[in-house]
């Protein structure tokens, strides 16, 4: 049915096309009439085919909406990109730009710069690679200017290279790829306000004079100077007296117990502790028994300074100052050879329990009589009994000296970089170990003071023992009509059977007695020598000694 109907429309095609055709070679008639045309006709249409034809014209039409779409999609994303790639460009390179620019940007260690005194201003560049420093400083006028230098009247000083100035420079102690140089920073030109602000610039040729870099420029507030080290002068001249106080009623609590502890009628009274005398260092600082200590003195000496310098640069720009090893290995030296010489000297000086009550009973040694009752600069410089004249004290103390010098001439900036050379420091370690081996082996006289006592102790205990048995023996024989000691046969035996030889002697008795008198004597003489220039006066038990009798203790 199909093809007859193309069939169908084939024909009349070829009839409408073949017409025109035929009437061009046909020769005209005269006056004849126009044939008729018969109507076209058109050819019936398939829905089907119609249909298709749609949907693939809807089709075709939906792909080319999708790869424009795709199309656009694809140019936007394109455009993004580019746009996204220029951005990272231009960070790169702004980000370069900053980067080659802090490669020579210096920077001041604290934010606000002390007056008169270095600070401390790194380069992150090697020092051979930085020429001679050309420095400006211009102090700026705030309005609040009081007692200046310089006149603010019109405008603000001109810059000025005399202001500042480069005093040192040094390649980093912990990168040698950046350096360290120490600026001075002249004194603020008026006495109020406290901090004054300044334009700084420093500019240094690089690699022998190949081009000059601006290392830095701002605006910076520098400290004046007399506030701090008032300030930190007026809290040490507090801190001191406080300490020499703690010390002073100390020494008055000791006097109070001495003076309730003193019964005898004529034992002498030690004059009260005096706060005067606290204030002096060698006071402030001796050791338990009274006598001035090198080691303690060094180490309060060395704290105190220290702390000065900090609390002075804390006051001056804000910031903690960090010590370098040199000062703590300095500040452990000191402390290790205090602890070490106190535990060997109170080792040294100590006396037996027993004997040291011993000596309390008999009052040669009265209330706090082992404690001298102040401490001597001489102390510093002899033996622990105060005999002779001790090397070893002498050369720990002449190179603290030369140390505590150098710290008081450093700044508080430079406490970072404070070097104490290797061989100085182990020369203090030295003398510190040898001054806490010889207080070990220092022959005081307290061991053979300590071994005579117990001797003299030991006659005592056997003479009363023997005093009380004779006694006891004498008043058996009396009661019985007899003599004492009584005869002996030629066994050696008594008329109970005794052995002669096994009673108590008077004899023996009396041996004892003697040897008790002759070992007080030589204590006596030996207590005196070590404690004589701690007590100055001899007690009158102490000088009638000779003729002491043995006592029973209670």
């Amino acid at each position: 049915m199909f093809g007859l109907r193309i069939l169908a429309a084939l024909a009349i095609a070829s009839a409408l096309w073949l017409t025109p055709v035929a009437a061009q070679e046909r020769p005209s008639a005269p006056s004849a009439a126009p044939a008729p045309v018969a109507p076209a006709t058109t050819a019936p249409t398939d829905p089907a085919a119609a249909e298709a034809a749609r949907k693939s014209a809807a089709a075709k039409e939906e792909a080319d909406k999708n790869a424009a779409a795709a199309k656009a999609e694809a140019d936007k994303k394109t455009a993004a990109a580019k746009v996204e790639a220029e951005k990272k460009e231009a960070a790169a390179k702004e980000e370069a730009a900053k980067k080659a620019a802090t490669l020579f940007q210096g920077a001041f260690q604290s934010e606000v710069l002390a007056g008169g005194t270095q600070n401390d201003f790194r380069v992150p560049q090697p020092l051979n690679r930085l020429g001679v420093f050309e420095t400006t400083l211009q102090w700026e006028k705030s309005g609040r200017e009081w007692q200046c230098s310089r006149s603010f009247d019109s405008s603000p000083p001109p810059p000025d290279s005399k202001d500042i100035s480069v005093d040192s420079r040094a390649p980093d102690r912990n990168d040698t790829n950046r350096s360290v140089f120490g600026i001075q920073i002249a004194s603020p030109p008026c006495l109020w306000p406290l901090t004054q602000r300044a334009t700084i610039t420093i500019t240094a040729p690089l690699d022998n004079g190949a081009e000059t870099k601006q290392l830095f420029h701002g605006t910076m507030p520098v400290s004046v100077l007399w506030f701090p080290l008032t300030a930190t002068f007026l809290i040490l001249a507090l801190i001191y007296p406080g300490g020499a106080a703690a010390s002073w009623y100390t020494s008055q609590r000791r006097h109070a117990m001495y003076l309730e502890r003193a019964t005898a009628p004529d034992q002498k009274i030690p004059e009260p502790p005096s706060f005067w005398a606290a204030l002096d260092p060698v006071e402030l600082t001796k050791n338990p028994y009274g006598r001035g200590s090198i080691a303690k003195l060094q180490i309060f000496v060395f704290t105190f300074i220290v702390f000065g310098l900090l609390l002075f640069n804390v006051m001056r720009n804000g910031l903690l100052a960090n010590m370098s090893p040199d000062v703590l290995y300095l500040m452990g030296i000191s402390a290790a050879g205090a602890v070490g010489g106190k535990l060997t000297y109170v080792a040294r000086r100590r006396l037996n329990l027993e004997n040291w009550a011993w000596l309390r009973r008999k009052k040669w040694l009265p209330p706090e009589g082992d404690v001298a009752p102040r401490a001597r600069w001489s102390d510093l410089f002899t033996d622990s009994g105060g005999k002779e004249f001790d090397p070893y004290r002498f050369q720990m103390a002449v190179f603290s000296v030369v140390v505590a010098i150098a710290l008081i001439r450093t700044s508080a900036g430079s406490l970072e970089a404070f070097k104490i050379p290797t061989e100085l420091l182990a020369l203090l370690g030295i003398s510190h170990t040898v001054f806490v081996a010889g207080q070990g082996i220092d022959n005081t006289g307290y061991d053979e003071l300590d071994k005579k006592l117990d001797d003299v102790r030991k006659h005592e205990k056997k003479y009363l023992d023997l005093k009380v048995q004779v006694e006891a023996a004498t008043a058996r024989a009396v009661a019985q009509g007899l003599p004492y000691p009584p005869p002996a046969d030629k066994d050696g035996k008594t008329a109970s059977g005794e052995l002669l030889s096994a009673l108590p002697k008077p004899d023996d008795a009396t041996a004892e007695l003697n040897a008790f008198r002759s070992g007080v004597a030589q204590a006596a003489e030996m207590f005196w020598a070590i404690y004589g220039p701690q007590l100055m006066d001899m007690s009158s038990e102490l000088k009638n000694s000779s003729t002491m009798e043995p006592k029973l203790s209670g």
